[in-house]
C-alpha cells in the first residue's frame, strides 16, 4: 500500500511532470503560431494538425489523466475510475510511444532548438515517469476482457493513418507508409506493432495481478 506521506510525494511529482508536459505542448503551439505570423485559421489548423501524431495524442492522454488525478486527489470515487483499465490503457499507449521512438525513430529524427527539448520531454521524460507512476500506484487486478478494449485505439489509429495517407500522401510515420513499403513490408510492420501492443497488454495484466497479490499479502 502507498502511505499517506508517499501519496503527497506522488502528488508533487505528478504536478511537476504534468507542468513540464503542458508547458512543452503549449510552448510548441505558441511557436507554431509565431512562425505563422499571427493567430489565424491557418495557424489554428497547424496547431490542430499536431494531434495527428500518436506521440501527441498519447502525451495528451497522460497529461489529462495527471491533471484529473491532481484535481480529484482526495475523491476516492473519481480516483477509482481513473485507475484500472483507463490507466492501464494509457500506460500501454505511452509505452509504445517511448519504445517505438527510442528504437525506430530516434536514429532518423534530429530536432534542434525547442523541438529538441520537446522531443526529450514527450518521447522520454513523460512516458518514463508515467510508467513509473503506474508501477508505484496501480493496485488493480485487470481482467482479460480489457485486452481487446485496449487494442481498439491502436487499430483505429492504424486505420486513420491509412485514410490520412490516401487523402494527403502523408502516412505520418515511415513504418505506416503502405505506399512506400509495399503490401508485404507493410504487413510485417503492422504485425510487429500489433505484437508489441499485445505483449505490453499481457505484461500489464501480469504485473498488475502479481502486484495486487503481493499487496494483499502485506
Amino acid at each position: 500500500m502507498v502511505s499517506e506521506k508517499n501519496k503527497y510525494s506522488i502528488w508533487v511529482a505528478r504536478l511537476s511532470f504534468s507542468f513540464l508536459g503542458w508547458f512543452t505542448i503549449i510552448m510548441s503551439h505558441y511557436l507554431q503560431i509565431a512562425d505563422s505570423g499571427s493567430i489565424s485559421i491557418s495557424s489554428g489548423v497547424k496547431v490542430l494538425s499536431s494531434y495527428r501524431y500518436f506521440t501527441m495524442q498519447t502525451n495528451l492522454f497522460v497529461l489529462i489523466w495527471w491533471s484529473l488525478a491532481l484535481i480529484y486527489f482526495n475523491n476516492s470515487t473519481v480516483m477509482t475510475r481513473l485507475h484500472g483499465p483507463v490507466k492501464g490503457a494509457i500506460t500501454i499507449y505511452i509505452s509504445v510511444t517511448f519504445i517505438v521512438f527510442a528504437t525506430v525513430l530516434s536514429p532518423i529524427y534530429h530536432p534542434t532548438g525547442f523541438d529538441a527539448f520537446s522531443n526529450i520531454v514527450l518521447h522520454y521524460l513523460v512516458p518514463v515517469f508515467f510508467i513509473l507512476d503506474w508501477f508505484v500506484t496501480e493496485r488493480v487486478d485487470y481482467q482479460l476482457k480489457s485486452l481487446p478494449v485496449w487494442l481498439l485505439y491502436p487499430i483505429l489509429y492504424l486505420g486513420f493513418s491509412q485514410v490520412h495517407g490516401v487523402l494527403t500522401t502523408s502516412y505520418l510515420y515511415p513504418f505506416l507508409n503502405s505506399k512506400d513499403l509495399g503490401l508485404v513490408r507493410f504487413f510485417v510492420s503492422i504485425s510487429i506493432l500489433l505484437v508489441l501492443f499485445i505483449v505490453l497488454c499481457v505484461i500489464c495484466l501480469g504485473i498488475a495481478k502479481i502486484v495486487k497479490i503481493e499487496d494483499k499479502t502485506f
